[in-house]
């Protein structure tokens, strides 16, 4: 895999993992903080006190977090109490502003009822930590049916909060499979919403002749930012039925088919990088 393939894989990984699982072991007592974050929105971040290193923290709606009174933002020493309520569980906090900050205590209330339907479903009961995830995240019964009656393998609880936050809905799930693509992983449909692989991006490389790439070369092509329009500027030029492989090649060098000269060999010759012809050699036909 290219090396930069390798970073930016690397990153979602990072990047999910912060997201969903800063709460992975039982807790014990929560500490909230909540601050503003752009027009009608609050970040909320959890941390338990025995592990002061690792938090878990979304953005939501004011209305989001049931009884929080934003002007108590403005001042300090106000009392302040809200409640999340999700489908998997609530949380229930209380505190005092200071420094245009909220903080305080949460107490969590799983459902047990979700629970017991993710385990019916055929994934295992959530930790505490998990849970209070997946209510963070806002998991829902709904994605979990549809990958049910979509036959996808049933995800763990932090795959499935994993999804959740990346906005992998049903609706997803059913167009891309309408598409054509129903990823052998489940997991793979965190990486490919986290590129915004959609089935319009899916119709544009069919209509330059790339239909059903395999998911894995699907990735390759929207994480490099491969195009419709960029494959057919090299049709244009007369290289057509290149492999998925070298348009991610052509890509991640940036040559452009206008900076290719064309002798009568038909081979690319006056590339305006030194040392770009041997490039272009080995990779075009």
């Amino acid at each position: 895999m290219h090396r930069s393939l390798a970073f930016f894989f690397a990153l979602i990984l990072a990047t999910v993992s912060i997201a969903t699982t800063g709460l992975a072991a039982d807790a014990d007592i929560l500490r909230f903080e909540v601050s503003n974050s752009g027009k009608d929105r609050l970040q909320l971040a959890l941390r338990r006190n025995q592990a002061p290193g690792r938090t878990s923290g979304s953005t939501f709606e004011v209305r989001g977090l049931a009884g929080f009174d934003r002007a108590a933002l403005t001042r300090d020493g106000v009392p302040v109490r809200f409640a999340l309520v999700r489908e998997p569980g609530r949380l229930d906090c209380s505190g005092r502003s200071e420094g245009r900050r909220a903080r305080g205590n949460c107490r969590f209330t799983g459902d047990p009822a979700f629970a017991s339907f993710l385990v019916a479903a055929g994934m295992r009961r959530p930790t505490e930590g998990e849970w209070i995830d997946l209510t963070m995240v806002g998991a829902k019964r709904s994605l979990v049916e549809a990958l049910r009656q979509g036959r996808y393998a049933m995800p763990s609880p932090r795959g499935l909060a994993g999804l959740t936050a990346l906005n992998v809905t049903p609706d997803y799930i059913r167009t891309m499979a309408a598409s054509g693509y129903r990823p052998r992983r489940t997991e793979d449909f965190i990486t490919l919403k986290a590129l915004d692989v959609s089935p319009a991006y899916i119709a544009s490389l069919k209509r330059v002749g790339y239909d059903r790439v395999p998911v894995e070369e699907l990735i390759q092509l929207k994480a490099l930012g491969v195009t419709a329009e960029f494959i057919a500027s090299y049709q244009r030029r007369g290289y057509r039925n290149l492999s998925v492989s070298r348009l991610v090649q052509l890509k991640a060098l940036g040559i452009l088919p206008e900076e290719i000269g064309r002798s009568g060999s038909r081979r690319p010759v006056a590339m305006t990088s030194e040392g770009a012809p041997a490039i272009m050699s080995a990779l075009l036909p």
